[in-house]
């Protein structure tokens, strides 16, 4: 059961691509849409916004990162979102899932996490 939900899951690169820098102006207009009066956004919806509706994407997605994990790569998106004078284009990198320790971190380009299950 596993295969078949994980093969409808969008990949780390088509994660990645929504945040390129031909593409991270119209990312920046998605989250504008969809953001809240606080600035936050559901976590999972902007790549709903780019590959459509997909109901196992936002269920895998509690199941991959706790709240707190969601919270962090949230806001680290918004934050490379909303630099200015413009946004800054960025990839995400996923370390060992097995890694001793669980870490979600922002580098100048990057979000890097590290222990948590990633993308197919």
């Amino acid at each position: 059961m596993t295969g078949p939900i994980h093969d409808k899951l969008p990949t780390q690169v088509q994660i990645n691509d929504q945040f390129t820098a031909s593409k991270i102006h119209q990312s920046l207009a998605f989250y504008n849409k969809i953001k809240k009066a606080n600035g936050d956004y559901q976590f999972g919806d902007l790549t709903v916004q780019w590959y459509g509706p997909n109901a196992a994407w936002m269920a895998q997605l509690g199941t991959y990162y706790d709240a707190t994990a969601q919270q962090q790569i949230e806001c680290y998106i918004i934050e490379f979102l909303t630099a200015q004078p413009k946004p800054i284009p960025f990839t995400i990198n996923w370390g060992p899932e097995t890694a001793p320790l669980k870490s979600i971190t922002k580098t100048s380009n990057s979000i890097e996490i590290v222990g948590y299950k990633a993308p197919p």
